[in-house]
């Protein structure tokens, strides 16, 4: 009696490190990154190869995953802002040269890239659609650490459900 309750042990607390093990949660990578506006001009729904901004240092406003990290890289300088709980994010560069400023805007294998032409004469751009990610972009972007987690919980109610299954089948019958 006293081994199998060893064994059972033993199970129950492989079984609990495994599922601890696989919910760990790295850092979330956005699956669905857009960038809805920069400054007051919207680019929502399209995709710019050349943004003509003139004003102020603009916001770069847009959707990633909920708390995704996102990269903003203009020129040479690399900083990252984390979306919010809604999956906005917002940035603000400190400093833009006048001219044409390469931005690229990337969390985990998406990436969006234009060229920001900062207090230019604005010229005539042609706006192309956004493609939507496939799935097999998806499969190395972060989405599935969202999963992980609950299909652990759900493998760990269902051995211990078979578990207390067991352990009252014996009750009932005196073992």
């Amino acid at each position: 009696m006293k081994k199998l309750k060893f064994k059972m042990n033993r199970k129950i607390i492989t079984l609990v490190c495994l599922l601890g093990s696989l919910m760990v949660v790295k850092n979330v990578l956005a699956y669905d990154l857009t960038l809805t506006s920069v400054g007051t001009q919207s680019t929502l729904g399209t995709n710019y190869n050349i943004v003509s901004y003139i004003g102020g240092v603009p916001t770069f406003v847009g959707t990633a995953s909920p708390s995704a990290e996102v990269a903003v890289k203009i020129k040479s300088l690399l900083k990252y802002t984390i979306a919010s709980s809604s999956g906005v994010w917002q940035f603000v560069p400190t400093a833009l040269d006048q001219g044409d400023n390469l931005v690229v805007i990337s969390s985990g294998i998406q990436s969006i890239s234009f060229t920001l032409r900062f207090n230019a004469t604005a010229s005539a751009e042609i706006a192309t659609p956004s493609a939507l990610p496939d799935e097999s972009e998806l499969l190395g972007s972060g989405v599935w650490e969202y999963y992980i987690p609950a299909f652990a919980f759900g493998l760990g109610v269902y051995f211990l459900g078979r578990f207390g299954k067991r352990r009252m089948q014996k009750w009932e019958k005196g073992d």
